[in-house]
């Protein structure tokens, strides 16, 4: 857990070194997943705090998770289609997988194809 919190210190800090931590280690995705489910929770209290009869906490929580999931989806198609980087990053549809699913732990911009 202290690697976890040390992680994510060093990417509000904007630390290359955490950054980098994270791309190599092929563990890492119980640690993203932590941290958006930790985001969406803090999210739906701050709007709840805001707007204290908006919706319940767990309706809230579950509209930021999808919210970050289509920025994520944007993002991800805009990185493999509009700004492909010249043939050097093999992206696919199931390229994005991983980041969700714990079994798909190789990465195809790693092994440059579809993770098994």
């Amino acid at each position: 857990m202290i690697r976890y919190f040390r992680r994510v210190i060093g990417a509000v800090l904007l630390d290359v070194t955490a950054y980098e931590d994270v791309e190599a280690d092929t563990s890492a995705t119980s640690h993203a997943c932590l941290t958006v489910l930790l985001s969406s929770a803090t999210t739906a209290v701050g709007i709840q705090r805001l707007w204290p009869g908006a919706a319940s906490l767990p309706e809230l929580a579950i509209g930021a998770l999808l919210a970050w999931a289509s920025w994520a989806l944007l993002t991800f198609e805009v990185g493999a289609r509009l700004l492909p980087g010249h043939g050097r990053t093999p992206m696919s549809g199931s390229c994005c997988v991983h980041l969700v699913l714990p079994r798909h732990r190789r990465c195809c911009w790693c092994s440059g194809s579809s993770p098994a």
